[in-house]
């Protein structure tokens, strides 16, 4: 959905977790966490509607960077038409895919950090979906960070083909423990839609806070809708604390 994912209705979810942390401390590694992870989906009935087999295996260096590999095998039962895109219906079905995901960290605690991931991935009926993340942060100083994303999602299925873009920009600046101001803005080639978020929090006393949030979107995809606002929001909440215990 635009706002996030649509948690599915009516199943039953059973997951197994086993993971270890060694530390082999040759190689600059400092820290490893391969893990497994097997999600079973069932319907009220208990049938099988869904599955992931997710192994991982990771490390943490020594300078602070960060490296992964993911493999899942996945497993979905469609009971009824999904539609991903428009004009772009995947019918009812079983379907498995592979999916592979390689990412990369510098170490965030520097001043310019990057991240980098690339996933190679099945899809539906056959198809193909290859995700690449980039993204660059930087503090300029105690106060004040930036950073900013883009994600792209190139999809070929037998039911049709497109594809999404997300660019995301984040800044946070925090003049004091007790001021803040964190903005978000981004882009949807998939929406043409430019949204963008401010949110202002001052904590006045310990336990109260002022929020101001400002909310704004605009249309893009016609040349007379270009920045035009569709929507323009403001929310104002006080948090007071009558007593501490």
């Amino acid at each position: 959905a635009e706002v996030g994912f649509v948690q599915r209705s009516g199943v039953k979810t059973r997951k197994t977790y086993i993971s270890r942390t060694p530390r082999p401390g040759k190689w600059h590694i400092r820290v490893m966490d391969p893990m497994f992870v097997l999600t079973y989906i069932t319907d009220q009935t208990n049938r099988m509607v869904g599955r992931t087999q997710h192994f991982m295996t990771s490390a943490t260096f020594d300078d602070g960077s960060f490296a992964n590999v993911i493999y899942q095998k996945q497993l979905d039962v469609l009971d009824a038409p999904f539609r991903i895109q428009q004009g772009v219906v995947v019918p009812v079905g079983s379907y498995t895919w592979d999916e592979w995901s390689f990412t990369y960290n510098t170490n965030p605690a520097k001043r310019i950090y990057e991240k980098f991931s690339y996933s190679p991935n099945g899809f539906y009926g056959g198809g193909t979906r290859t995700q690449v993340n980039a993204t660059v942060g930087f503090r300029a100083t105690s106060s004040l960070s930036s950073e900013i994303q883009f994600n792209r999602n190139d999809v070929d299925m037998p039911y049709g083909a497109f594809e999404a873009n997300l660019a995301i920009l984040h800044v946070d600046y925090a003049p004091s423990p007790r001021v803040s101001v964190r903005t978000l803005t981004q882009y949807s080639t998939q929406t043409q839609e430019f949204s963008s978020s401010v949110r202002f929090n001052w904590m006045y006393r310990p336990g109260s806070d002022l929020y101001v949030v400002y909310n704004g979107l605009q249309r893009t995809g016609l040349p007379e809708d270009v920045f035009h606002p569709t929507d323009r929001q403001i929310v104002v909440k006080v948090a007071y604390l009558l007593a501490e215990r």
